[in-house]
Protein backbone atom coordinates (compact mmCIF):
# COMPACT_ATOMS: atom_id res chain seq x y z
CA UNK A 1 0.00 0.00 0.00
CA UNK A 2 1.52 3.31 -0.95
CA UNK A 3 2.75 6.02 1.88
CA UNK A 4 3.05 9.60 2.39
CA UNK A 5 6.50 10.75 2.20
CA UNK A 6 8.80 10.87 5.04
CA UNK A 7 11.88 12.62 6.58
CA UNK A 8 13.72 9.19 6.10
CA UNK A 9 13.29 8.52 2.41
CA UNK A 10 16.41 10.80 0.96
CA UNK A 11 19.07 8.42 2.87
CA UNK A 12 20.47 7.40 -1.15
CA UNK A 13 19.43 4.03 -0.67
CA UNK A 14 17.64 3.35 -3.89
CA UNK A 15 21.01 1.98 -5.57
CA UNK A 16 21.88 -0.05 -2.65
CA UNK A 17 18.62 -2.23 -3.27
CA UNK A 18 18.64 -2.19 -7.41
CA UNK A 19 22.05 -1.89 -8.10
CA UNK A 20 23.75 1.63 -9.65
CA UNK A 21 23.06 2.65 -13.06
CA UNK A 22 26.59 3.57 -13.57
CA UNK A 23 26.64 2.28 -17.00
CA UNK A 24 23.75 3.57 -18.25
CA UNK A 25 24.48 7.14 -16.58
CA UNK A 26 28.09 7.27 -18.79
CA UNK A 27 26.16 6.00 -22.35
CA UNK A 28 23.99 9.20 -21.65
CA UNK A 29 26.41 12.02 -20.03
CA UNK A 30 30.20 12.02 -21.11
CA UNK A 31 31.39 14.63 -18.85
CA UNK A 32 32.53 13.26 -16.11
CA UNK A 33 31.32 16.47 -13.35
CA UNK A 34 28.11 16.31 -15.19
CA UNK A 35 28.00 12.54 -14.79
CA UNK A 36 28.81 12.84 -11.09
CA UNK A 37 25.77 15.49 -10.65
CA UNK A 38 23.39 13.36 -12.12
CA UNK A 39 24.40 10.10 -10.50
CA UNK A 40 23.99 12.40 -6.72
CA UNK A 41 20.60 13.75 -7.90
CA UNK A 42 19.30 9.93 -9.31
CA UNK A 43 20.90 8.83 -5.92
CA UNK A 44 19.89 11.43 -3.23
CA UNK A 45 17.37 13.20 -4.81
CA UNK A 46 13.38 12.58 -3.85
CA UNK A 47 12.28 9.99 -1.79
CA UNK A 48 13.33 6.50 -1.09
CA UNK A 49 10.58 4.89 -3.44
CA UNK A 50 11.43 6.90 -6.13
CA UNK A 51 15.14 6.29 -5.99
CA UNK A 52 14.68 2.95 -6.04
CA UNK A 53 12.01 3.24 -9.52
CA UNK A 54 14.50 5.18 -11.30
CA UNK A 55 17.22 3.21 -10.65
CA UNK A 56 15.19 0.27 -11.41
CA UNK A 57 14.15 2.06 -14.82
CA UNK A 58 17.54 3.20 -15.64
CA UNK A 59 19.35 -0.41 -15.47
CA UNK A 60 16.28 -1.70 -17.75
CA UNK A 61 16.79 0.76 -20.04
CA UNK A 62 20.24 0.12 -20.10
CA UNK A 63 19.89 -3.97 -21.08
CA UNK A 64 17.13 -2.27 -23.74
CA UNK A 65 19.44 -0.48 -25.42
CA UNK A 66 21.93 -2.32 -25.49
CA UNK A 67 19.56 -5.30 -26.90
CA UNK A 68 18.06 -2.91 -29.17
CA UNK A 69 22.05 -2.30 -30.35
CA UNK A 70 23.26 -5.92 -31.04
CA UNK A 71 19.94 -6.56 -32.64
CA UNK A 72 20.04 -3.35 -34.88
CA UNK A 73 23.57 -2.51 -35.53
CA UNK A 74 23.03 1.03 -34.21
CA UNK A 75 24.83 2.39 -31.62
CA UNK A 76 23.10 4.54 -29.10
CA UNK A 77 23.26 8.36 -29.99
CA UNK A 78 21.91 10.84 -27.69
CA UNK A 79 18.43 12.16 -29.33
CA UNK A 80 17.86 16.19 -30.30
CA UNK A 81 16.47 18.34 -27.38
CA UNK A 82 15.47 21.24 -25.84
CA UNK A 83 18.22 22.22 -22.68
CA UNK A 84 16.22 22.93 -19.41
CA UNK A 85 18.20 25.47 -17.50
CA UNK A 86 17.58 24.46 -13.70
CA UNK A 87 18.14 27.68 -11.32
CA UNK A 88 18.44 26.29 -7.46
CA UNK A 89 19.92 28.30 -4.83
CA UNK A 90 20.86 31.38 -6.87
CA UNK A 91 22.92 28.58 -9.19
CA UNK A 92 21.98 28.07 -12.91
CA UNK A 93 22.78 24.93 -14.34
CA UNK A 94 21.92 23.02 -17.86
CA UNK A 95 20.37 19.94 -17.58
CA UNK A 96 23.03 17.85 -19.01
CA UNK A 97 20.88 15.53 -21.02
CA UNK A 98 18.52 17.07 -23.59
CA UNK A 99 15.16 16.81 -23.13
CA UNK A 100 13.24 14.97 -26.28
CA UNK A 101 9.75 16.66 -26.60
CA UNK A 102 8.09 16.12 -29.77
CA UNK A 103 4.08 17.20 -29.67
CA UNK A 104 3.99 18.17 -33.19
CA UNK A 105 4.36 22.31 -32.37
CA UNK A 106 7.11 24.33 -31.11
CA UNK A 107 4.76 26.35 -29.55
CA UNK A 108 3.59 23.30 -27.47
CA UNK A 109 7.00 21.64 -27.09
CA UNK A 110 8.21 25.35 -25.38
CA UNK A 111 4.90 25.41 -22.60
CA UNK A 112 5.95 21.75 -22.12
CA UNK A 113 9.06 22.25 -21.47
CA UNK A 114 8.30 25.56 -19.14
CA UNK A 115 6.28 23.17 -17.29
CA UNK A 116 8.98 20.54 -16.60
CA UNK A 117 11.53 23.33 -15.64
CA UNK A 118 9.30 23.41 -12.22
CA UNK A 119 9.69 19.55 -11.43
CA UNK A 120 12.86 18.56 -9.00
CA UNK A 121 15.98 18.10 -10.64
CA UNK A 122 16.24 14.12 -9.89
CA UNK A 123 12.99 13.63 -11.62
CA UNK A 124 13.37 15.86 -14.67
CA UNK A 125 16.60 13.62 -15.19
CA UNK A 126 14.68 10.18 -14.94
CA UNK A 127 12.24 11.44 -17.75
CA UNK A 128 14.87 13.14 -20.19
CA UNK A 129 16.74 9.61 -19.70
CA UNK A 130 14.06 7.60 -20.36
CA UNK A 131 12.68 9.99 -23.30
CA UNK A 132 16.15 9.46 -25.24
CA UNK A 133 15.69 5.66 -24.97
CA UNK A 134 12.36 6.03 -26.45
CA UNK A 135 12.99 8.70 -29.31
CA UNK A 136 16.54 6.83 -30.00
CA UNK A 137 14.68 3.55 -30.33
CA UNK A 138 12.05 5.65 -32.62
CA UNK A 139 14.99 6.25 -35.07
CA UNK A 140 16.24 2.98 -35.22
CA UNK A 141 12.97 1.71 -36.38
CA UNK A 142 12.45 4.08 -38.65
CA UNK A 143 15.70 3.62 -40.30
CA UNK A 144 15.52 -0.04 -40.69
CA UNK A 145 11.81 -0.08 -42.43
CA UNK A 146 13.35 2.88 -44.72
Amino acid sequence: MAKQHSKEDSKGDGFKLTGNPEEFIKLLVIDTDNRKWVTNQLEHGGPKHKQVLTALLCNRLYEMVRDVEKNSGYAFVLQDGYELIIEKDKETKVLPIPVPVNTGSKINNQKVIEAISHAPEHEVLAYAMCLQVIEWIITVKDKQLS
